[in-house]
């Protein structure tokens, strides 16, 4: 169960509860006036209730998501607040309420915290969205879409920062803004463009508090050109989950020629393992690996992690019309991009995503949070 957080005063929410569903924007305002009810997420209510502080009889109205009945999107707040929040585009039936909780004031006045909103802080289970965004892409597209398929983790490539083709020059950091989720971000440089450095980069962007980051390189430039001849970079950061310690980790690997297995790719595949051999437990590893599934990289990592991801038939690339030294595919017929698990990780659910932004799929998987510390 994931719940989300509604502010109310108890007369009014008894006056729906006899119509059996509410209809309040906020305390001050109608579904009406509005269009859509403004709710939290259970880290975000204290951070709101100070401007109720002068209103009394307030209650908190504790929702399950999946008991709504009206479809509910994760916006950005209209008042500039930093963060995405949840916002309900019809009325509250009244039986998505699982709980109703009495607010008490400290001697100054201000709210004290309930402790069954510590407890509905409490994850269940946690989402994980991998994807390789396409560095031409319009950065306001892809965050719509972060939007509107809302993950508590989400693993990108192909940011930029200074790239000629975005509008928004720090793409990491807009997109860390719009979401309002805590972020980790390894640069990779490539060229100077308009006197400055453009770059690529890997980022890891978490509603979750990051504790540790980490990064290495797995492939680094010789000189000999060609897209195998970049670096390329493993990042990680570990997550607070219920007090419990997960880590995450993602990378771009280099290109070959129509996905073949070449020496060099092999040894940035063995590289790259040797990071994946660090965690035994409680470890998410993601990325665009630019290798089909019985290749020697998907066969490495298969050794040291479990594949949670969709099966190999779903395929994510391309999407878009590629053309690259005589290599020619306009059609979705391979599969590039994974997520992997340490065994005593539990995905629920995982699927392709379909879009029309960026040139791979977007990967969903769905985790159930361990209850013992490890």
């Amino acid at each position: 169960m994931k719940t989300i957080v509604l502010i109310a005063r108890k007369p009014t929410w008894e006056q729906a509860q006899a119509r059996g569903a509410y209809a309040q924007s906020t305390i001050d305002s109608t579904l009406d006036e509005v269009g859509f009810i403004h709710a939290t997420f259970p880290d975000q209510t204290m951070g709101v209730l100070p401007r109720f502080k002068d209103r009394d009889q307030v209650v908190l109205l504790l929702v399950d998501i999946d008991k709504l009945s009206a479809p509910i999107k994760y916006e950005a707040a209209r008042s500039g607040r930093a963060g995405t929040f949840p916002h309900i585009y019809g009325a509250l039936n009244t039986d998505a309420v699982y709980k109703t909780v009495s607010l008490e004031k400290d001697k100054n006045g201000e709210f004290i915290e309930p402790k069954e909103l510590n407890v509905a802080k409490y994850n269940e289970s946690f989402s994980l969205l991998q994807w390789n965004i396409l560095y031409k892409e319009d950065i306001k597209n892809i965050v719509q879409f972060l939007k509107e398929h809302p993950a508590d983790i989400v693993c990108l490539q192909e940011l930029t920062i200074n790239h000629p083709a975005q509008l928004i020059k720090d793409t990491p950091k807009y997109i860390a803004e719009q979401l309002g989720y805590h972020s980790y971000i390894k640069e990779i440089p490539l060229k100077k463009m308009e006197g400055k450095m453009m770059m690529l980069a890997n980022g890891i962007f978490s509603r979750f508090p990051i504790k540790e980051t980490h990064f290495a390189w797995i492939n680094e430039t010789t000189g000999s050109g060609g897209y195998d001849d970049e670096y390329r970079a493993y990042v990680e950061v570990t997550l607070d989950i219920n007090g419990q310690r997960y880590y995450v980790g993602t990378t771009h690997m280099s290109y070959k020629h129509r996905f073949e297995q070449t020496t060099r790719k092999q040894q940035e595949a063995d590289r790259l393992c040797e990071q994946l051999k660090r965690h035994s437990r409680n470890y998410i590893f993601t990325g665009d690996l630019n290798a089909v599934p019985n290749s020697y990289t998907i066969q490495a990592i298969s050794n040291l992690l479990q594949n949670v991801g969709p099966k190999a038939t779903k395929k994510t690339w391309t999407t878009k019309p590629f053309s690259y030294n005589g290599f020619e595919e306009t059609e979705l017929n391979w599969r590039l991009d994974y997520v992997f698990a340490t065994p005593n990780i539990k995905a629920t659910s995982s699927e392709v995503l379909v879009t029309d932004y960026s040139d791979h799929l977007p990967i969903l998987v769905e985790f159930e949070v361990n209850k013992a510390t490890p």
